[in-house]
Formats: C-alpha cells, sequence, structure tokens
C-alpha cells in the first residue's frame, strides 16, 4: 500500500498538467482509506466474535451436566440449553460445542468415549449428539411407561390445577392423542370425576384453555355442594346428639336399678333353697331398705352401702351388714344359707300347738 501511495505521488509530480493530478489524488486517498478501515475492523473482528459468543453463553447462566439416572433431569437439561440457543440464535456446530462444553464428571467421560467411537474424519452433528444423548439418558422405555401413564391419566383426589400440570407434562409423550384440541379436549374430559365431567361434558368444549378454565369453576361448585351438604349433617347431628345420650344414659341407669332389685328380691324366703311357694297368701315383706343402686351426682352409679361411685352392692368389696333372712346370720344372704328357713320352722310350731 506504500508503494502504491509513493507510485501516485511520484507520477503526480512529473505531470506538467495540474488538473489530472488535482482529480485523481482525492480518490486514491478515500480509497486507500476505506481499504484500512475494512482490514482492521476485519483483523478486530474476528477474535471479538469468539469471545462475544462465549461470554454471552455463560452469561444465560448454562447448567451443567454431570449425568443423572431420573431421565427427567437429563431431558430438563436439553430443553434448558436449547431455549439458550433460541435466544443466542447459533449454529448447529456452535450448539454442539457450547453444549458439549458444559458435559462434567460421568457426563464427560462418556462424551469422550462416544466421541472416540465415531468414524474417523466424520464429524458428529448437533442432532447426532441429541440421539446419542438421548439413548444414554432418556431411554425409549421410559418413555414408553410415561406414555402409559398419561393414558391411564386419572383426577381422583388432585385439584384440577394439579390434575391439569400433570396432564400437560404427560401428554408429551403421547402426541398422537392429543394432536388436536378436540382430542386433547375429550382426554382430558375422561380424566376428571364425574361430579366434574357432568358438568363440563354437556357443553361439548373443543378449545383446551376454555374447557380448563369451566372445569376449575365446576370443581368450586362440587366443593361448595359437599360443604353445604356436611355443614347440614353435623347441625342436624349436634341438634340430636344431646337427648340421644341423655337417654341413653336413663336407660342405663334403669338397667342396673332393675338388675339391683332383682339381687334384692333373691332374698325372699319364698325364692331361697327349701322354701315356700311365693305365691302363697302369707303377707310376708322384705325390711324397707333402699335399692341398691342411684343415680350420682355425675351420672354414674352410687354404692348404697359405701357411697362410692363406679359400682353397685352386689360388686361392693365392703362385707355385708346385713343379715340372712333365713337364719338371722351375718355374713351370707338367704340363696347362699344352708340353715332351714326361720320362718317355715316357726310357722310349723305355731300349727302343731294350734293341734
Amino acid at each position: 500500500m506504500a508503494d502504491e501511495e509513493s507510485s501516485v505521488s511520484a507520477r503526480g509530480v512529473g505531470q506538467e498538467e495540474p488538473e489530472p493530478r488535482v482529480q485523481h489524488q482525492p480518490d486514491a486517498t478515500e480509497r486507500l482509506a476505506a481499504l484500512m478501515t475494512q482490514y482492521m475492523e476485519f483483523q478486530m473482528a474476528r477474535p471479538a466474535r469468539g469471545t462475544t459468543l462465549h461470554e454471552q453463553f455463560m452469561k444465560l447462566n448454562p447448567p451443567e451436566f454431570m449425568g443423572a439416572t431420573d431421565p427427567l433431569v437429563a431431558e430438563e437439561w436439553l430443553k434448558k440449553l436449547d431455549t439458550i440457543f433460541e435466544v443466542m440464535e447459533v449454529t448447529h456446530e456452535q450448539k454442539l460445542t457450547l453444549a458439549t462444553f458444559m458435559l462434567r464428571g460421568e457426563a464427560r467421560n462418556w462424551w469422550e468415549s462416544m466421541r472416540r467411537m465415531q468414524p474417523e474424519g466424520v464429524p458428529v452433528s448437533w442432532q447426532r449428539f441429541v440421539e446419542i444423548f438421548n439413548d444414554q439418558y432418556f431411554p425409549r422405555i421410559y418413555h414408553l411407561q410415561k406414555e402409559q401413564e398419561f393414558m391411564s391419566l386419572k383426577k381422583r383426589t388432585m385439584s384440577v390445577a394439579e390434575f391439569e400440570e400433570k396432564f400437560i407434562a404427560l401428554s408429551r409423550f403421547a402426541p398422537e392423542m392429543v394432536r388436536t384440541e378436540e382430542l386433547k379436549c375429550r382426554r382430558f374430559e375422561q380424566g376428571l370425576d364425574w361430579q366434574i365431567r357432568s358438568r363440563v361434558a354437556m357443553f361439548e368444549i373443543n378449545i383446551y384453555s376454555e374447557l380448563v378454565n369451566k372445569t376449575k369453576i365446576a370443581e368450586r361448585e362440587v366443593m361448595e355442594f359437599q360443604n353445604r351438604r356436611e355443614s347440614f349433617k353435623k347441625r342436624r347431628f349436634d341438634s340430636g346428639a344431646g337427648p340421644s345420650r341423655q337417654r341413653s344414659s336413663d336407660v342405663t341407669a334403669t338397667v342396673e336399678q332393675s338388675r339391683a332389685q332383682t339381687e334384692a328380691g333373691s332374698a325372699r324366703p319364698g325364692n331361697s333353697r327349701g322354701g315356700g311357694s311365693s305365691r302363697g297368701r302369707g303377707s310376708w315383706r322384705p325390711p324397707v331398705r333402699p335399692n341398691t343402686a342411684q343415680s350420682g351426682p355425675t351420672g354414674g352409679i352410687t354404692c348404697y352401702r359405701c357411697g362410692i361411685e363406679g359400682h353397685i352392692v352386689r360388686d361392693c368389696p365392703l362385707p355385708w351388714a346385713d343379715k340372712c333372712y333365713q337364719c338371722g346370720q351375718p355374713g351370707h344372704i338367704a340363696r347362699h344359707c344352708t340353715q332351714r328357713p326361720i320362718a317355715a320352722s316357726s310357722v310349723g310350731s305355731a300349727v302343731g300347738g294350734e293341734g
């Protein structure tokens, strides 16, 4: 370039006519300045472009991949990288370079071994990398399992929001079942419980977003209905629970009192061993004594013998203070007495004396 400038200068000096020299010199200077500018831009642009690409990639916080046994972790890593690549608008070759740069540990060792297995001289494309990566960390058997899970997906105890989130997550494994809006809506309805499905199926909605909104409204109505029904049952139970419990306590106390009276009645002479018939015309009456049980202040049973709640006379641990009606001895009752009845012998004597 310096020689060209010298040549031009020399030629201009040697010419006698000034006018052609004046017209040609600005054109040469401008051309030289333009060439120098383009050269400097070219020299500075190459390293700047390489550095900027790497810096731009790292500023977007790309995730590292150490290898994983969970296929969803590997899938999520690829999805995040694809999002970054869309922002950067990089080529497939640059995608491969940047993606493999983020491999670490076991994943890095796997990639090095796979690259050595490729035919020599044949570069690995981005599409080929994605294929072998999915074969290693996202196998087809897992894809089939998720497809089956999507086909059998039901709402059950999930909320509509939770069910819709899982529906979207699994639908990508069965794209043929949701290839249209109508098929997607029908599959979504099939997973709902009958209470909600019966409220939305009648409208035959074929727009997925609208169907999800209607389903959430139906869920809210079903929950309100169930809450009102449970509240009504609770009020009905509470209104009848008090009297029912009181009647139950009264029946229990009556049964205990009847049982205690039966215990006391068993001490009559006519019911003891060797005694006469209780259907006679005699006017025998047992001594006046209280019932063997009564209702205590707390609604329980109080023993008449010791005055302690919790048991009746027949279960009282204190010794008997009453006497046997047959022999007149304390310590036992008439039905356990082994002596002859006093009343029977006295009546026999009286009859013999009259004779």
